[in-house]
């Protein structure tokens, strides 16, 4: 009996992984990322967030970033940046709470 289980637990988990990848707004690939929304609606957004805004009152008004971390989230235009120049925003957070955006330039898929 136990090895059905084990065996059943193992099929299920293999179906799992060949999930599609996340798309963008756009309906292109966004690879490992899952920003929510495209870099143009979350720049309108950003700019209207007032300082000291919860995380989650942020997550809510900017979606999910492409990148987390501690004290910043990053969002990401959809094309790599390696032949054309793009941009990305960082959204800075201090104390839990929402301190601030830069616009930063994407040169060569490195940011600047």
């Amino acid at each position: 009996m136990q090895i059905r289980v084990l065996l059943g637990t193992c099929l299920l988990s293999a179906g799992l992984v060949g999930c599609a990848p996340q798309r963008n707004a756009a309906g292109d690939p966004q690879g490992l990322t899952a920003q929510r929304y495209e870099l143009e609606l979350v720049l309108e957004r950003v700019r209207e967030l007032p300082l000291g805004t919860s995380q989650a009152r942020t997550m809510i008004a900017l979606g999910s970033p492409a990148f987390d971390g501690f004290e910043y989230w990053r969002y990401v235009d959809g094309r790599p940046g390696v032949l054309a120049p793009t941009r990305e925003v960082r959204v800075y957070f201090e104390g839990g709470v929402y301190a601030g955006y830069e616009v930063r330039p994407v040169v060569l898929g490195v940011p600047w």
